[in-house]
């Protein structure tokens, strides 16, 4: 799911060897989890991602949107790709699935160099008045299987 969670509810009771893999995060230790009696089963992972954000600001400037953001690199052996502030109107899981791409960035390349600086950005004037938008960036490593690491989800009204 979006939120990280998992529902599975055909498995037969048992041991399992859980392991996230494939997400935007360095893969932490594979842990075992018993499954009995169709009851909920909680397992937590702590994760580094490969990229993460400080002085995060999205606001609404004028009938547009400027983002401004610090990207921190986590995982030293991680190599940079690029980032995107994601934009719609339509649903609050803005994201990679969920944007409209005349209202947002597009794929802004990024190396090494740009870990640790500010980044801002002012994204078109052509947002509708009266409107609600859904903003949050994203950024991913070449080694994040294509996922990106977010910000939190911020609604502008227009």
């Amino acid at each position: 799911m979006a939120d990280g969670t998992l529902n599975n509810k055909r498995l037969f009771d048992g041991t399992y060897r859980v392991t996230p893999v494939e997400g935007p995060f360095e893969t932490p230790e594979s842990k075992n989890v018993d499954v009995r009696g169709r009851k909920v089963t909680t397992v937590e992972f702590t994760v580094t991602p490969y990229i993460s954000f400080s002085n995060v600001s999205i606001v609404r400037e004028g009938l547009g949107v400027r983002a401004t953001f610090t990207l921190q690199k986590n995982i030293s052996s991680s190599i940079p790709q690029d980032y995107i502030v994601f934009v719609t109107p339509k649903t609050p899981y803005v994201g990679t699935i969920a944007y409209e791409t005349n209202l947002s960035t597009g794929s802004v390349s990024i190396t090494n160099d740009d870990f640790g600086k500010p980044i801002s950005v002012l994204l078109s004037e052509n947002y509708e008045s009266g409107k609600t938008y859904y903003v949050r960036i994203g950024a991913r490593c070449e080694n994040a299987s294509g996922r990106y690491n977010y910000t939190e989800v911020v609604s502008i009204q227009m």
